[in-house]
């Protein structure tokens, strides 16, 4: 209820703003975006093309040690929300026999993810490591087989994937929003549906 409220009340701030008062119009000579999708997606929502600039995010690549090593579970890293899917992850493992699965992180939907687990009952596949954090959440990636990111919603840009390639890891992400403009399909990534289980069970 409250979370509702607070997008309430912000959606009618940016209306204000953009529809009324055209601060964002008037004051803002550049806006940076980190993705062609996003930059796309502004100009859907009326800000002039002129005004936009996509500049991608990067990673200083030193503070990143890869391990090319094959691991023996594939690992979701992140928010644990419902735009990031992971509910349609625990349901496409069901359908990977023998496969393994780190779940790192927390958020709203933790409780929701235990109960799916249970009620396919991968518990002796499907691990919820709980949040991790700098170096020891690196370890787990440089450990894993492939990184998983199965995002249900428009994801502006995917730091992840980046972050994932400098560790040395492959990854199977949903074709979304501005996913595929950091990984490529079939060379760096397999991609998949976002709506299919059935897709994502196949990639992995």
């Amino acid at each position: 209820k409250h979370s509702f409220i607070r997008s309430l009340l912000v959606t009618v701030e940016m209306y204000l703003h953009h529809k009324i008062l055209k601060i964002y119009q008037k004051n803002i000579d550049q806006y940076l975006c980190p993705s062609h999708f996003l930059s796309s997606k502004l100009v859907e929502w009326g800000l002039p093309k002129n005004k936009l600039k996509t500049i991608p995010h990067c990673l200083d690549t030193k503070k990143y040690q890869p391990d090319f090593t094959l691991g023996d579970y594939f690992l979701f890293f992140g928010r644990l929300d419902q735009e990031k899917g992971v509910d349609k992850l625990v349901q496409a493992m069901a359908q990977v026999p023998d496969k393994k699965l780190k779940i790192v992180g927390f958020g709203p939907e933790y409780k929701k993810i235990q109960a799916l687990i249970k009620h396919h009952k991968l518990e002796n596949r499907i691990e919820l490591v709980g949040p991790k954090y700098d170096d020891e959440l690196k370890e787990i990636i440089r450990r894993s087989y492939a990184i998983v990111v199965p995002s249900q919603w428009y994801e502006v840009f995917g730091l992840v994937n980046l972050e994932a390639a400098a560790l040395g890891k492959l990854v199977i992400a949903a074709d979304i929003g501005g996913i595929p403009e950091v990984v490529k399909d079939q060379q760096t990534a397999l991609l998949f549906n976002p709506q299919s289980v059935t897709d994502l069970a196949s990639k992995l």
